[in-house]
């Protein structure tokens, strides 16, 4: 009876041992990874202080929330994908802007911190006429990502905030 208790616990030692393997916990995600794994679509778009634009009337009206009163459904629609080599496009799958089924491209890298993410080329950098962004994350989840960057006039320094919404 005694060596039956001994292989008994012994078993027990050795189930619980390789039972609780640091291989079998997945490793967390990364915001790059929340970041490649899911198609995106923007939510808001927002200026501080409000943007002055020039209307067709040749009369400016500053505008500070550019998703509503700037962006039409054209843009609204637009689907993006950051894809984990290092790449994003921006497609057009809805109401067309000029006719086309758009599909821009470019590259992103994520900081080694995960608090910021640097764009080149195409797509969303074109919406503020800049070559490169450097987006400051202040959210990023399964379900929203929000970033700002900077846009520089001659006089002028304007926050811009970002919103996206995982597409379902």
């Amino acid at each position: 009876m005694r060596q039956f208790r001994q292989l008994f616990l012994l078993a027990i030692l050795a189930l619980t041992v390789f039972a609780c393997s640091k291989d079998d916990d997945p490793a967390p995600k990364t915001k790059a990874d929340v970041l490649a794994a899911h198609s995106w679509r923007i939510t808001g778009l927002t200026v501080n202080p409000p943007l002055p634009f020039e209307n067709d009337d040749e009369t400016t009206t500053a505008i500070s929330d550019l998703y509503n009163q700037y962006f039409g459904a054209c843009v609204r629609d637009d689907i993006f994908n950051f894809r984990s080599d290092g790449t994003y496009t921006v497609e057009d799958v809805g109401t067309s802007c000029n006719g086309d089924k758009i599909r821009t491209y470019g590259s992103w890298i994520m900081s080694s911190d995960e608090t910021a993410v640097v764009l080149t080329g195409g797509g969303l950098v074109s919406y503020l006429t800049q070559d490169v962004e450097n987006w400051n994350i202040t959210a990023l989840n399964d379900d929203t990502l929000t970033a700002t960057t900077m846009i520089y006039t001659e006089s002028t320094a304007y926050t811009v905030t970002y919103t996206f919404t995982v597409v379902k």
